[in-house]
């Protein structure tokens, strides 16, 4: 008997030394909920697809002709009345012949010359992408994030097409900058979802050309607005990885250039254009929370 007493307390004793080792411990770093406060730096690929509009609303842009000369004068008025008859009944001699009449009335303007109106062309930028950012995020609440985000890189959105059936226009963005703040709401403890709101500056070439002759040309760098949703995940401490659409709206601009016609005509106008520009852009990178 004594012998299953002392057998059954060592066993009890071996239960709770094991019951202690299973204690609830503290969770490991991974199972740590990350938070989502403070700075962070990263990096972004991604490509671009956009339409570019280009158009003229003079395409030779002469001013209106002068005013015509002022017309001839009027013809000579009528003879005055014949005399009045003298004595003894001899005729007195003839009126002078009336003024002459006074000018005509100015002649009609001269008629301008031709202008064209037409829309030059309506194309596809398409490109890759490549880029950094730098932000900041406050959670505001345990549900809820907002933050403010600075990047910019490379882009290599060019397109081109036909216009005015035999010239080709083109453009060529190649940087953009960019500056936005995010508000998102956390679906889960590591996985934030995002809308996205603010202003982009692009470098943008644009060209028309007849076979290989530049006829016409212009650059700028130009500002838009941005809209866009995403979505991070933090895999690990630290790290997030995020994938995210963005539709940005440059607007219309003019653009004074200079046409220069081909060899047989060889007569420098001037040449307005009237750029629209819009691009939505789908990119993924990788932050570090730091």
């Amino acid at each position: 008997m004594r012998q299953a007493l002392l057998a059954i307390t060592a066993a009890l004793l071996a239960t709770s030394a094991s019951a202690a080792d299973l204690s609830p411990m503290a969770a490991s770093p991974a199972a740590v909920a990350p938070g989502w406060g403070g700075f962070y730096v990263g990096a972004s690929t991604g490509a671009g697809f956009g339409t570019t509009t280009q158009d003229t609303p003079s395409l030779l842009g002469f001013p209106t002709g002068p005013a015509g000369p002022p017309g001839p004068a009027g013809p000579a008025g009528p003879a005055g009345p014949q005399g009045v008859p003298g004595t003894p009944g001899v005729a007195g001699p003839q009126g002078d012949p009336g003024n002459p009449g006074p000018p005509g009335p100015p002649g009609p303007p001269g008629k301008p010359p031709h202008k064209y109106d037409p829309a030059l062309a309506a194309f596809q930028q398409n490109g890759f992408m490549a880029g950094a950012q730098i932000g900041y995020d406050w959670q505001v609440a345990p549900w809820a994030v907002f933050g403010v985000e600075v990047g910019g890189g490379w882009t290599n959105l060019r397109g081109h097409g036909p216009c005015l059936v035999l010239l080709t226009c083109s453009a060529n963005t190649d940087w953009m900058l960019e500056t936005t703040a995010r508000f998102g709401v956390l679906v889960s403890p590591a996985t934030l979802v995002y809308v996205r709101g603010g202003a982009v500056w692009a470098h943008t070439d644009y060209a028309i050309a007849l076979g290989g002759n530049t006829l016409a040309t212009a650059s700028d760098t130009r500002i838009g607005g941005l809209l866009g949703v995403g979505a991070e995940y933090r895999f690990l401490p630290g790290w997030g990885v995020f994938a995210e659409y963005n539709y940005i709206d440059f607007g219309k601009r003019s653009y004074n250039t200079t046409f220069t016609a081909v060899d047989f005509v060889n007569v420098p106008s001037n040449l307005v254009l009237d750029i629209d520009q819009k691009i939505h852009r789908v990119k993924f990178g990788v932050n570090f929370h730091l």
